[in-house]
């Protein structure tokens, strides 16, 4: 395998690490009052669903229904002010015997909805309900949201990443060569477009998802206004609208003086990793307890997979220097620089997704029979590869490092 097919193999393992929102686990029922199949003897004032973690308060309802379809609540269903993860609605008065349905519906805290049916009965007389079942159906991830959701984890991979490689692997020297310079600052501006385009879109597209309506019935002012009032991702979006548009002003001044371009360069480094934080705070990291911890363990593995992939990018646009004579040297030294920090990156992915693994996989068994967990298993098969082929490369260099490297002296 040459090296460029190496470092395409490494962009796509570890752009699987930077996209488990699409697999994430949903919101479940903790508990329900009526219980699964429960039989009552007189009926119940109202109907409660205890989530495990906070639920969006929009795009929500719990609706009930006895055996002829027949709706018998109250419609006046609504989250509990005192408890965000309690869905709850009153039911009429002096409900007759019979098997019931509460078919509910609700927007976890990652933006996606959940919904289902609970099932129960009122008497004590046999109404069949053996056939019945508490069903529940999560989101199931569609080609607009695969596609938007990976063009903005990897454009801002690629942007906050390029800016590390930049400052941090390309030799000091070649910062202020010319043809260099724009050749990142072109790379630059295609991930800040390509960035600008997937948070633009991400709105709407909540919309669809959330709504349940298609992209044509999406764009109306009090939809998106409701999406942006009323959700978690609403409220992250217009952070993200303020930084992205604070990012693309800074952004166009990077080409300036040598004197000022470090601080500028810093400062896009500085917001691009803001916009990384962003995506935490609607992912199932911002829900429930410990809340400080779970969203900085999320933060530091987006973080680490972006350097990662980032700098693989770069590296991609500069294999030509690895055919010239006058390059190559200088290549194998950057390769030699980012192999330190490589080493710092994985063990902070490692880390992280087993943290990850530990919170959101709770057996062994919904390892390999949840969708998260399947994903999970593909990701950690694709990283042990990703692991074996960097410690081949790691004892080859270090074996030929002395010959090809050992009269390099550059900033």
């Amino acid at each position: 395998m040459n090296l460029k097919s190496k470092l395409c193999m490494s962009v796509v393992v570890i752009s699987l690490f930077l996209f488990p929102s699409i697999f994430s686990a949903h919101a479940y029922i903790k508990q329900s009052m009526p219980l699964e199949n429960e039989i009552l003897e007189k009926p119940p004032k109202e109907v409660t669903i205890q989530f495990d973690e906070s639920i969006q308060p929009a795009f929500h309802s719990i609706k009930v229904f006895d055996s002829e379809g027949n709706r018998v609540d109250k419609e006046n269903g609504q989250i509990d002010p005192k408890q965000p993860s309690v869905l709850k609605s009153g039911l009429k008065k002096n409900l007759s015997e019979g098997t019931y349905r509460i078919k509910w519906k609700v927007v976890s805290s990652d933006g996606h909805p959940v919904e289902g049916v609970i099932p129960f009965q009122i008497g004590t007389e046999s109404q069949g309900t053996s056939g019945l079942h508490n069903e529940t159906e999560g989101y199931t991830p569609k080609a607009d949201l695969i596609m938007i959701r990976w063009l903005q984890y990897l454009s801002n991979a690629s942007y906050v990443g390029l800016l590390f490689f930049y400052m941090a692997i390309l030799p000091k020297g070649y910062r202020k060569n010319r043809t260099a310079d724009q050749l990142f600052l072109r790379m630059y501006g295609i991930s800040f477009v390509l960035l600008f385009m997937s948070i633009l879109l991400s709105l709407p597209l909540q919309a669809t998802i959330e709504s349940g309506l298609p992209w044509s019935e999406v764009f109306s002012f009090q939809l998106l206004e409701n999406v942006l009032s009323n959700t978690a991702f609403g409220q992250t979006w217009i952070y993200q609208a303020a930084i992205l548009l604070t990012l693309g002003l800074i952004t166009s001044f990077i080409g300036m003086a040598e004197s000022t371009k470090k601080v500028i360069v810093w400062a896009c480094f500085g917001l691009g990793i803001a916009l990384l934080l962003t995506k935490t705070f609607t992912s199932h990291a911002a829900a429930g307890n410990n809340q400080l911890v779970k969203i900085s363990m999320d933060f530091v593995h987006l973080l680490a997979a972006s350097i990662w992939v980032g700098s693989l990018i770069g590296f991609a646009a500069l294999l030509p220097w690895r055919k010239r004579a006058e390059t190559k040297q200088d290549y194998l030294l950057m390769v030699n620089r980012f192999s330190k920090w490589g080493i710092i990156l994985v063990l902070l992915l490692t880390f992280t997704g087993v943290f990850g693994i530990l919170l959101y996989i709770p057996t062994l068994s919904s390892l390999f029979q949840t969708a998260y967990g399947k994903v999970l298993v593909s990701k950690i098969i694709l990283f042990l590869l990703m692991v074996i082929l960097a410690a081949l490369n790691f004892m080859k260099g270090k074996r030929k490092r002395g010959k090809r490297l050992g009269s390099i002296h550059l900033g």
